[in-house]
């Protein structure tokens, strides 16, 4: 494992307890330092998914798959984005 992934991994688990304790913003911050240290490191982008917005999440997830396109657990991911994304754009503060 390369520096930058042993990095990468550092920052998604400060980002993870960042999340955990309601900081998104800071666990946003540290899971973008993340995949821009490690742009090949596929959970960093699942991370990132996880406390985006529902279309960001879609996009997050297609990076996450560029990576491993045999993934399963991504491909599930990617289906509960596009539920999110429809459910957003369905709901009354979605519309307008």
């Amino acid at each position: 494992m390369t520096n930058r992934m042993v990095q990468a991994r550092r920052l998604i688990e400060l980002a993870r307890k960042s999340k955990m304790y309601g900081a998104r913003t800071e666990a946003r911050r540290l899971a973008l330092q993340a995949v821009n240290i490690a742009p090949q490191m596929e959970e960093a982008w699942m991370f990132l998914a996880t406390i985006s917005s529902p279309r960001a999440s879609l996009a997050y997830l297609q990076q996450a798959l560029k990576i491993t396109p045999a993934n399963r657990h991504i491909r599930r991911a990617i289906h509960w984005a596009i539920k999110r994304q429809r459910t957003a754009f369905l709901s009354p503060a979605g519309m307008g």
